[in-house]
């Protein structure tokens, strides 16, 4: 068996050291605060009737508990690979993955444990910690481990610490259950609470009573009880749900389901808000809803096309942005999903979203941010000690690694900059940069196919009437060559009829951006030291300084295509940058964030009402280059 990083740890001190905390600060919370002090109650409603009491431990305590959580998911119990039923709380294990496994059954029994969490009292887990043969740790320090993860003698249902637990303890409980569902020909999954099994066999319903008996009997030996008002045996050809996905045929969600979620983003749209279990609701809940069906849409998509196995990403490979054709074969479940990501992203709320070209723009304006934080309230305030709440997001694109360095200790990466992969597949942004909103502009056009990419702006700002705080701001390298992504831009812009190519230069040259149409927007790096030669975000940097760092030997060159054994790239010097504790030379970044400052300013006041061409058929075609939405 697989030792644990706790096994046989007998001191306070190797505890935290495997927590990686320092042992003050788990004393602390230990002796000072007590655990059990840590914790608040609340109540959720089922979708079954009822509420549902959860106890979720308070901010000092669910970090140490996210702390434990991460070390017991390293046992092979807690992976895809080393479980065997289970599929609640482990990686790449998910209700789909549970539901799938029962699809097309002739017969589908469901039930449940019953207070499942509160089943593994402080006595079972001490006893695991101390007695398993991957941990045997010290009995102090198997009480200090217990009194952390459990509330009231038991676990409690919240802590981020309990679902990891249950499933080391309950996994021997799970091969048990296999061996007697094997001998009743029986297929069974568990997620967390919820019992699974299903079958083909046709004398099944002879022998249905005889299993029960001895499942009940084998939950109860164990030390747990069946929900038995929850068992319920469902036929072929009645609806058969594995954790509320129906899994006759494909998988699927109930059509009430969809059609609340539809009417809840309708609401949303239209009156700014929603209803969730006579609540309001908010938008993050509705994309978790919108996700939810999204998944099981493309399982079967896959299943139905290639046969190919479920993946959690979504393919978004610089090939795939070539075949268009994928938005025309979406299905109105995914046409309903790229709706309402496109409002999420680049309508709704008040804070307002940059598009960067470059991989490393917005570590470098967030650097800028945070050193020049008391001048840019508007952008920017502090939270706590050296924690700061940005006013503004960012669509990101993916980080190379980066090793670790004294700003970000312990970390192999840096994961801040990701790009959402939901983004490029279902809007059309690359992640590859340069000249990656080519397609996002043919949202904002009336001149495109308009399957391939419907006019949402035009939906949500101008058909409902709707005025927003929301800027999107597309920020670019200031670059004259034709081929460059900010020249590539504007012609796009003219080829879309949005706005002249002579108009854009004009304000870029004028004010340093261009309001394109509705809150779209197009900022340059601004030149530095009145330049007029090309600016990356680089240039904002003090070119001496750059000139002195030296990585091997290495000097900086933000040319790619030179030899990389005579120099580093974009991506080294903004490690060197973040390593310096913040003793940069960031002056240059002030003009662009005063830009950035005077965009987010800006006050919509009004939408003009669209102005059209009536053709000799007397349809009518809009107009060209109308911006629509009007700042002040």
């Amino acid at each position: 068996m697989e030792k644990s990083p706790f096994y046989q740890i007998s001191t306070r001190r190797e505890l935290a050291s495997v927590l990686n905390m320092q042992l003050k600060a788990l004393s602390y919370v230990l002796y000072k605060l007590n655990p059990q002090n840590l914790y608040t109650s609340f109540s959720i409603p089922k979708k079954s009737g009822g509420v549902r009491n959860i106890v979720a431990p308070q901010k000092p305590l669910a970090n140490i508990q996210n702390k434990i959580a991460n070390v017991l998911m390293l046992q092979p119990e807690n992976k895809a690979s080393g479980s065997k039923a289970s599929h609640g709380f482990i990686k790449n294990k998910s209700i789909l993955t549970n539901a799938k496994v029962h699809r097309n059954k002739k017969y589908v029994l469901n039930t449940d444990i019953q207070d499942f969490f509160p089943s593994f009292s402080f006595g079972r887990v001490l006893g695991f910690f101390e007695k398993n043969n991957a941990f045997m740790m010290d009995h102090k320090i198997a009480v200090a481990l217990t009194n952390l993860c459990c509330y009231k003698q038991r676990l409690p249902q919240g802590a981020p610490s309990s679902p990891p637990i249950t499933n080391l303890i309950f996994h021997i409980v799970d091969f048990k259950i296999i061996k007697l569902a094997r001998k009743y020909k029986l297929t069974y999954t568990r997620y967390v609470d919820d019992l699974t099994f299903s079958t083909n066999n046709h004398s099944f319903l002879k022998t249905y009573h005889d299993f029960l008996t001895e499942l009940n009997a084998l939950i109860t030996h164990e030390g747990f009880n069946l929900n038995n008002s929850k068992t319920h045996l469902e036929f072929k050809n009645s609806r058969q749900e594995v954790t509320g996905i129906i899994v006759n045929k494909k998988l699927n969600v109930h059509k009430e389901f969809y059609r609340k979620t539809r009417a809840m983003a309708d609401n949303l749209y239209k009156n700014n808000k929603f209803v969730v279990d006579n609540a309001e609701g908010r938008i993050q809940q509705l994309d978790g809803r919108f996700n939810y069906i999204n998944q099981l849409v493309r399982y079967n998509k896959k299943v139905k096309k290639r046969g190919a196995p479920y993946k959690t990403k979504y393919t978004h490979s610089s090939e795939s942005f070539s075949k268009l054709d994928r938005f025309l074969s979406f299905t109105g479940k995914e046409q309903q999903y790229r709706k309402f990501l496109f409002y999420k992203y680049f309508v709704y709320g008040d804070s307002s979203i940059i598009l960067t070209e470059g991989k490393t723009d917005v570590s470098y304006i967030k650097l800028a941010l945070k050193k020049y934080a008391a001048n840019y309230p508007q952008l920017i305030s502090l939270q706590g000690h050296n924690k700061f709440n940005y006013s503004i997001s960012f669509l990101n694109h993916p980080q190379s690694n980066i090793k670790n360095t004294r700003y970000h200790k312990k970390k192999k990466q840096i994961n801040t900059n990701q790009m959402s992969h939901r983004i490029p597949f279902f809007i059309g942004i690359s992640e590859d940069g340069g000249n990656a909103y080519n397609h996002f502009l043919k949202y904002y056009s009336e001149s495109v196919n308009s399957k391939q990419f419907p006019n949402y702006p035009k939906y949500f700002i101008s058909d409902l009437g709707k005025i927003y705080s929301k800027k999107v701001i597309v920020l670019l390298d200031n670059e004259k060559d034709n081929g460059s992504p900010l020249q590539c831009f504007i012609s796009k812009c003219e080829t879309f009829k949005l706005k002249r190519k002579k108009d854009i230069i004009k304000d870029l040259n004028t004010q340093g951006y261009s309001h394109i149409k509705y809150n779209l927007f197009l900022l340059t790096i601004p030149f530095k030291n009145s330049s007029n030669e090309d600016c990356t975000i680089e240039n904002l940097l003090d070119s001496k300084e750059i000139s002195t760092l030296s990585l091997k030997g290495k000097r900086f060159s933000k040319d790619n295509t030179l030899n990389t054994t005579n120099s580093f790239g974009k991506q080294a010097l903004l490690t060197q940058v973040l390593s310096s504790n913040n003793n940069f030379d960031l002056s240059g970044f002030i003009p662009l964030l005063d830009k950035i400052v005077k965009i987010n300013s800006l006050k919509a006041i009004e939408n003009e009402k669209y102005k059209y061409k009536i053709n000799k058929d007397k349809t009518r075609t809009p107009l060209e280059y109308q911006s629509i939405t009007k700042y002040s």
